[in-house]
């Protein structure tokens, strides 16, 4: 994760650090104390470990303030990637204590290949108001894209796809699934389509429901 990080970093202007058991607290506490970091890859163990080390540390280095725990007051987004398995491995208490030390108006992304308990609890307690984006095997992408345009009648839906050959071909396959009701509801619209398609945009944009 680091090293792909490390990577993009160059394009972007960030500089990037990284904290867990391949490193030292000492380095840790020197690399973040000299060259500070605007994106952080930790392990939770490894970071909490250096937070609760308190606000003033000495590592040879001198008394000063807890770098990391500077660098947490002002963080502006946190990825806690592959929650199921870090709450699977016993981090829940890790976890829990990195979040009051954070901000609370910050943007979280939770990523999950299950939706467990205790996976909805962290969602409880670290998140506020998410916007749930649910994942689904390709043979079930049809039948909930029907199900989730049944269930909003009443509401405009934005479907995107990656290329107009998809747009055509899940036009056609919505088109003939739905209702004759439902279906006049479903248009395309894509670069092929020319002029016609700022008429098709100007018209699903003036339509209320």
């Amino acid at each position: 994760m680091f090293t792909s990080e490390y990577n993009f970093s160059a394009l972007v202007f960030t500089s990037s650090g990284r904290s867990s058991g391949a490193t030292t607290k000492f380095q840790d506490f020197n690399n973040f104390k000299e060259k500070g970091s605007t994106v952080l890859v930790a392990t939770p163990g490894r970071l909490t470990d250096l937070i609760l080390a308190g606000a003033i540390v000495d590592y040879g280095l001198g008394n000063m303030a807890n770098p990391i725990i500077r660098g947490l007051r002002s963080m502006e987004v946190l990825i806690l990637d592959e929650a199921d398995r870090l709450l699977e491995m016993g981090f829940e208490s890790q976890i829990n204590t990195i979040l009051s030390f954070l901000p609370k108006q910050r943007r979280t992304g939770l990523f999950s290949a299950t939706q467990t308990t205790r996976v909805e609890d962290l969602v409880r307690a670290g998140l506020r108001n998410p916007v749930r984006v649910t994942i689904v095997e390709t043979d079930e992408k049809i039948s909930l894209i029907v199900r989730f345009i049944l269930m909003h009648r009443k509401e405009k839906i934005l479907i995107f796809f990656a290329t107009c050959a998809c747009v055509d071909y899940f036009y056609c396959i919505l088109k003939g699934l739905l209702s004759l009701k439902q279906s006049k509801r479903i248009q395309r619209l894509h670069g092929k389509l020319n002029k016609k398609r700022f008429d098709l945009f100007t018209k699903f944009k003036n339509t209320s429901k």
